[in-house]
């Protein structure tokens, strides 16, 4: 009387093999295998600059905040972090330093915090210490290669548990593992794992995942990104990003439904958009990008010689830096720069 019983489970210990993972298939013959400098390539942002009126970011088991944020390559960048409509971080940096408005309440004292481009100050708004470049690249829908030195490559290969194609290259004293994702005839960026070699011993930096990959203005960006780095032992911190709207090359915002107002159903609320003044957010002044001083060419002095001409030093052309990527401290007290105020706490 027991027998169909044992004739059932039998046949259940059967079919749990068939619940093993899926394998992909590569999308290339065995010899075909893009080359490493088509994938490279393929991790560099399609876009120079992409504005996220609306995300959510999640640091740990915080309360997930309100994500705003402008990026412009290669290292121009504004974001600001709320919640329930109120200002917790902003953080604005380009080529030349960083301004930083802290009203988290903990970790460092409120303040108005300013320095030169540095790790620190990306940390305390994504709570991962990027390089400012390498946010710029993550946000762009890219991956963060070292940009000094010739990337040497270690390894390729196909990983079908997740459908990449792994790249391993190194950069100086830098290792990464990128992955790319392939649609549409082309590679994408999938996400990637860095470490630093150090007298023969690999230190996990962190690793970053793009995932949900959707088509935005003719490329592929991610609907999430997770970025997980070590705290000591086994301990570890993650990063998400959830992106609701993207608009690369200034696009104009598109009116949020009821439903998208509402908030995810995770319970990650929507606090609001974060207000710039009318579209000015990738406006300069004019075409004075780069202001020159000095006469104008066809101008000289018709009695100037060619030496002296040669002789006349040429002016030093000037950076103006787009006034959004500049945060002002209002009346909050200066702190100084953040790295130094970490150090001594």
């Amino acid at each position: 009387m027991f027998r169909p019983l044992l004739l059932a489970s039998a046949l259940t210990l059967v079919a749990i093999p068939g619940c093993r993972p899926t394998t992909v298939k590569p999308p290339y013959a065995a010899s075909a295998a893009p080359s490493p400098n088509e994938l490279l390539a393929s991790a560099t942002p399609r876009f120079t600059d992409v504005r996220v009126p609306s995300a959510k970011v999640r640091v740990g088991r915080s309360i997930a905040g309100n994500l705003m944020v402008l990026a412009q390559h290669p290292q121009r960048f504004t974001g600001q972090i709320q919640v329930a409509g109120k200002e917790l971080i902003s953080l604005a940096f380009h080529e030349q330093g960083y301004t930083l408005r802290y009203l988290a309440g903990e970790g460092l004292p409120s303040g108005f915090y300013a320095g030169p481009p540095s790790e620190c100050a990306v940390r305390e708004l994504v709570g991962v210490p990027l390089t400012p470049e390498a946010l710029v690249q993550l946000v762009l829908g890219g991956l963060p290669i070292p940009p000094a030195g010739t990337p040497q490559v270690l390894g390729q290969g196909w990983d079908k548990s997740k459908g990449h194609e792994v790249l391993t290259i190194r950069v100086g004293h830098i290792e990464q593992a990128l992955r790319f994702a392939y649609k549409d005839g082309q590679w994408w960026p999938a996400g990637g794992t860095q470490w630093q070699n150090i007298g023969g011993t690999r230190i996990w930096d962190w690793t970053i995942e793009h995932t949900d990959l959707q088509r935005v203005e003719g490329a592929y960006l991610p609907k999430k990104t997770t970025i997980t780095r070590p705290l000591g032992g086994d301990k570890t911190q993650v990063v998400s990003i959830k992106y609701r709207e993207v608009l690369p090359s200034n696009k104009p915002a598109t009116t949020a439904t009821p439903n998208e107002q509402a908030g995810d159903d995770d319970g990650w609320d929507d606090d609001g958009g974060w207000e710039t003044e009318g579209d000015e957010a990738w406006e300069t002044e004019g075409d004075e990008a780069w202001e020159t001083g000095g006469d104008q060419a066809g101008e000289k002095d018709v009695h100037t010689t060619k030496s002296e001409a040669k002789a006349k030093p040429e002016p030093t052309p000037q950076v103006v830096i787009p006034p959004q990527f500049i945060l002002t401290g209002g009346d909050l007290p200066a702190r100084g720069d953040v790295c130094a105020t970490r150090r001594r706490r």
